[in-house]
């Protein structure tokens, strides 16, 4: 498969399919080119995320912008187009070093922060509905190690280039015109939130005095961060019960995000497997576990445990935490529904060597039947419970 690396942060690889990038070049309005200079599609141009990949791998994250988003839950996904945007390598490389945002149209900021609740912060059903467009506007803000750095910005693109074509642009970049593009403000102020939470003090302090807006940005970034209530499986608008008419309802598509075309590559949900997960669950209850990807730290009675089950390792490109709350029961449910006594079925249910690690050795040549995983994953258990003590 054709994919682009993210080269920014030294300790995570991002990658952007192919299929993504076609995605993002049929509505980015420059065509591929690079948002901030502008240079040709076909000069070492890369593809960024403005909410991470890494964040896929944080429940709480995910959990709180579905709660505060008012989408259902398991329906947010980053791999749309509309959380990509095309750049040059070192603009990429500044960015995913959280070297400068992009800072939204001051009314649609205003429009998000109108919403808030002075004692309540982010309300759900107050979210508003600011549908995808091609022509959103964009002020790149520096807000670290940036001094001495130009960026050289083509202005005409019709024809081959000439010196003249080109304008430069210092620190603090005040000069750049609007950056339009297709990328929705919603990830923009998260992305910008994330970057700016991450300075000292004396540094956020100085910037939101050169830069207003970033106060707001900020603000709304803390709200939607802040976790759902513990009840939130009671409400129907989040978690709504199992719809036998096969419709997923997802409120991203009202909004006008690209969720279908992801096609859940890397996404979070699956909708096969969260119908599955409503419709096997107790007729008039909420089911207590989430299809595909379970998500860590939910809820608070459950064992935390770092096991990945067959459930959750079936599709590798899925979310993955690494660590998962899950009662035993369940876990062993899980096991007895996927896996045939014969321990044939090892593959297809994502049992490889890189799933069970050291532990292999272990266990030894042992078939992967259902006595089998019992005695592991219990003695995986043990062993973590006796660190703990």
């Amino acid at each position: 498969m054709d994919i682009d690396s993210t080269p920014g942060s030294s300790h995570i690889v991002h990658y952007v399919s192919s299929n993504l990038k076609e995605r993002v070049q049929a509505v980015d309005p420059t065509g591929g080119r690079c948002l901030v200079e502008n240079c040709s599609s076909t000069r070492a141009i890369e593809y960024c995320y403005l909410v991470p990949p890494r964040s896929w791998q944080i429940s709480g994250i995910l959990n709180a912008l579905e709660w505060h988003w008012n989408m259902r839950a398991n329906t947010l996904n980053l791999d749309t187009g509309r959380n990509v945007f095309p750049a040059g390598a070192s603009v990429h490389h500044m960015y995913d070093t959280g070297r400068w945002v992009l800072a939204p149209e001051e009314a649609i900021v205003q429009q998000y922060y109108d919403t808030l609740d002075p004692i309540c912060g982010a309300v759900r059903a107050r979210f508003p509905i600011i549908p995808d467009r091609n022509d959103f506007q964009y002020t790149l803000i520096p807000i670290k190690d940036m001094e001495d750095i130009a960026f050289s910005r083509q202005t005409a693109t019709d024809a081959s280039p000439v010196p003249d074509n080109f304008t430069t642009h210092l620190y603090p970049y005040d000069t750049l015109p609007f950056l339009v593009s297709h990328i929705h403000p919603k990830y923009a102020i998260v992305s910008a939130g994330q970057n700016m939470s991450c300075l000292p003090l004396d540094r956020l302090q100085a910037l939101v005095q050169s830069f207003s807006r970033l106060i707001n940005i900020m603000v709304l970034y803390r709200a939607w961060m802040f976790h759902p209530p513990i009840n939130n499986r009671e409400d129907d608008s989040f978690w709504p019960p199992y719809d036998p008419s096969g419709d997923d309802g997802s409120e991203e598509n009202e909004e006008g995000d690209d969720l279908k075309d992801a096609v859940t590559e890397k996404g979070r949900y699956t909708g096969t497997r969260l119908k599955r997960a409503r419709e096997e669950s107790p007729a008039g209850n909420h089911p207590r576990i989430r299809a595909a990807n379970q998500q860590s730290g939910e809820v608070e009675e459950y064992e935390e445990i770092e096991v990945r089950d067959c459930d959750s390792v079936i599709t590798r490109k899925g979310r993955c935490t690494g660590r998962y709350r899950r009662r035993k029961q369940n876990r062993h449910e899980v096991a007895d529904d996927r896996l045939s006594a014969s321990g044939k079925e090892k593959q297809s249910c994502g049992l490889a060597q890189m799933t069970v690690g050291e532990h292999t050795r272990k266990v030894g040549k042992m078939e992967w039947n259902r006595d089998a995983v019992r005695s592991w994953s219990s003695q995986v258990l043990h062993e973590k419970q006796g660190e703990s003590h």
